[in-house]
C-alpha cells in the first residue's frame, strides 16, 4: 500500500507565535495514507508540528542536553555512552565517599504521546484546537528522584515545556473513521549508571534513564 510522508517543509499550513519570545515557528500538515506507528491499535493520522519553549529559560532551546568537557566552554550536543555526568569525592567525617553518575547511552524518540485533547471517539471530519499544551520529563520506575533529578539538572534539560498557539490550528480528520486529537513531544532519553562508594566498597547503585520533551511537538490524529 502506498506510503505518504510529507517532511515540514513540503507545504505551509499557519504560523505560531511562542509566547514570551519573538519567536515564529512554520506550521505543517503532514498526512500518512497509512500509519507507521501505533499506540496499540491507535494510528497516526494528520498532525501539525511547532515549537515549545522551556518553561524554566522561557526559550525555544532544542532541549538537548549542554555539558562541559575539557576546555571550559566548550559546549558538547551529547554525552557518549561511558562518560562522566558528575564525579563527586571528598571525606564525610572519616569515611571517603564517591558520588559519581555516567552516561549509558542516549536516544532521540520522535512523536512520543502524551494525551488526549478530546474525551471521546467520533467521526470527525476536523479538528481546531488553540489551547497550550505541556509536556513533562519523566523517569524510571525504579529510580530514585533524587538522582533522576541530578542528571537532568546536571545536563541542562527541559522539566517542562510549553506550546502556545497564537491562532486556533485546524486540521483535517478522516469523517469515515473514529479519531480523537491528542497531543504529542520529541523525547530525550538518557540511560545512567549511578554508584556511590564508602571508603572503596559500593554501598548503592542504579541503571536507570531519565526522558526529557525537546523542542518539537505536535497536534496529531488519532484513529483507532
Amino acid at each position: 500500500m502506498f506510503k505518504a510522508k510529507f517532511p515540514k517543509s513540503k507545504r505551509t499550513f499557519l504560523s505560531v507565535f511562542a509566547v514570551g519570545v519573538l519567536f515564529f515557528t512554520t506550521m505543517n500538515v503532514h498526512s500518512y495514507a497509512e500509519s507507521e506507528k501505533k499506540l496499540g491499535k491507535i494510528t497516526e493520522g494528520n498532525y501539525v508540528v511547532s515549537t515549545s519553549v522551556d518553561d524554566e529559560t522561557g526559550l525555544p532551546s532544542s532541549g538537548l542536553p549542554t555539558y562541559y568537557q575539557g576546555t571550559p566552554g566548550m559546549v558538547q550536543p551529547y554525552l557518549a555512552s561511558g562518560n562522566i555526568i558528575w564525579n563527586d569525592a571528598g571525606y564525610y567525617g572519616s569515611s571517603y565517599v564517591v558520588d559519581k553518575a555516567i552516561s549509558e547511552g542516549e536516544s532521540i524518540a520522535s512523536r512520543l504521546f502524551v494525551k488526549y485533547l478530546t474525551s471521546s471517539w467520533a467521526k470527525a471530519a476536523s479538528y481546531t484546537w488553540g489551547t497550550s499544551n505541556s509536556a513533562a520529563w519523566t523517569y524510571s520506575g525504579s529510580a530514585t528522584f533524587d538522582i533522576a533529578n541530578k542528571v537532568k539538572v546536571q545536563l541542562g534539560l527541559s522539566t517542562t515545556r510549553t506550546t502556545t498557539y497564537s491562532v486556533a490550528i485546524n486540521i483535517p480528520a478522516d469523517s469515515s473513521r473514529f479519531s480523537k486529537l491528542g497531543f504529542a513531544s520529541d523525547y530525550f532519553t538518557q540511560y545512567y549508571y549511578w554508584t556511590k562508594t564508602v571508603d572503596g566498597t559500593l554501598v548503592d547503585s542504579e541503571h536507570e534513564y531519565i526522558r526529557t520533551p525537546l523542542a518539537d511537538s505536535y497536534l496529531i490524529v488519532y484513529y483507532q
